[in-house]
């Protein structure tokens, strides 16, 4: 049991990894290319490929998180403290923040927009994974 909790584990880390990352990239990506036409239209042509890869992470995030959630729930006889309920409540409504932001921008077509979008995912994503740090802890 415990090397399959592992591989989850990994697995929803490094997802959430390249999900956090790639909406960074897009966030600086979109500040720079704001001042240059040729620049601007390029990522605009790159983003919604960014976008879907990052729909990719978040499936494998919350599918991950999931299953190691269900796990640990088996190993501690159903029986989760207050504290890594309240957390685990807070990270839950991150992810689903941040995947409906990601649904907003799959929609959207501008580069603006979409730099403000991965800026905020960025930084609720990185906000889940502080608190994923301590919730691994609970």
């Amino acid at each position: 049991m415990e090397p399959l909790r592992t591989v989850l584990l990994w697995l929803h880390v490094l997802a959430a990894l390249l999900w956090i990352g790639s909406s960074a990239c897009i966030a600086i990506a979109g500040v720079v290319a704001a001042s240059n036409q040729e620049e601007s239209s390029d990522l605009k042509r790159v983003i919604p490929r960014l976008n879907r890869l990052n729909f990719c992470a978040a499936i494998v995030v919350g599918s991950a998180g999931l299953l190691n959630l269900l796990l640990v729930a088996r190993l501690r006889g159903f029986r989760l403290s207050l504290n890594f309920s309240a957390i685990l409540a807070l990270k839950v409504m991150l992810y689903l923040l941040m995947l409906s932001i990601l649904v907003a921008a799959l929609r959207s077509s501008g580069t603006s927009r979409a730099a403000i979008n991965s800026a905020l995912t960025a930084g609720l994503g990185i906000l889940a994974m502080g608190l994923g740090i301590w919730l691994a802890g609970s």
